[in-house]
């Protein structure tokens, strides 16, 4: 899978089998191990005792999956914006609808191609699309989205998520200009 993860940055992007290794991939699998590492900590009941007042009460947070996710994932870095935040949903027991980006569709196909290879389809889906796609599927009522992109992009996809009171983690790139003297 990773050859045919490569090639779909090779082609969409020109970016060597090697960068996208280190800079995506490796990643992926580094916040997959530290998941795996920490989820029967994260996932236990938080136990603390009552304020005096509500003693001899007990308290305790039971930790609880949100529901489904949407993920949008980026053209610039295809795997790690996309796969990270689907690593995270599985972690905490949520479904998630991944709408990778239209603008890396090489990348993208073998992000649908990996989840419908090694995830159960009853819970996780990858949507393909243009904007039109994007636009027609934020209307709908999912519990969190995550969203990485352009600021442009992400205005839109912020206004929809609270026009349907969604939460929203949103992470807006931009240009960062530099001088090289």
């Amino acid at each position: 899978m990773n050859n045919q993860l490569q090639d779909g940055c090779l082609k969409d992007l020109g970016r060597c089998g090697f960068f996208t290794e280190i800079g995506e991939l490796s990643g992926i699998l580094d916040h997959c191990e530290h998941n795996l590492a920490h989820i029967d900590e994260w996932a236990k009941d938080t136990v603390f005792d009552p304020p005096l007042l509500m003693a001899p009460n007990s308290n305790r947070i039971k930790w609880e999956p949100l529901g489904v996710v949407l993920i949008f994932g980026s053209w610039n870095y295809p795997y790690y914006v996309t796969l990270k935040p689907l690593v995270q949903a599985i972690a905490t027991g949520n479904c998630a609808i991944i709408k990778p980006s239209e603008m890396s569709p090489d990348s993208s196909a073998a992000v649908q191609q990996l989840v419908e290879k090694y995830l159960d389809s009853r819970c996780f889906r990858v949507i393909q699309g243009d904007v039109a796609v994007s636009i027609e599927i934020t209307k709908h009522p999912f519990d969190l989205i995550c969203f990485t992109g352009s600021t442009e992009k992400g205005r839109l996809v912020a206004k929809a998520a609270a026009d349907n009171l969604i939460p929203c983690i949103l992470e807006l790139g931009g240009k960062c200009p530099f001088i090289v003297d």
